[in-house]
């Protein structure tokens, strides 16, 4: 098993590839709509991390800039797409 979030053995999650399946569809959409860029006025320092027993990133700012206008991917969305 990869991913204990899931559970292992008999009590596996049954929804386990679904939710897998599902959390890439997402992230796929967000990285095709998003341009995630670092901004200019706050460097990201890599080597800040929190000392705990999980430990994860220092918070930092970003720039999330759509890729395409909204006006398009709203008519995208609801007459589908004709390009």
């Amino acid at each position: 098993m990869k991913f204990i979030t899931y559970g292992f053995g008999r009590r596996v999650c049954p929804g386990l590839h679904l939710a897998n399946h599902s959390l890439y569809i997402s992230l796929a959409l967000l990285l095709w709509s998003f341009r995630i860029v670092q901004r200019p006025d706050a460097p990201i320092n890599t080597h800040a991390f929190s000392d705990v027993v999980t430990p994860h990133a220092a918070p930092f700012k970003i720039d999330v800039i759509p890729r395409v206008k909204v006006a398009k991917l709203r008519a995208m969305m609801t007459d589908g797409c004709t390009d």
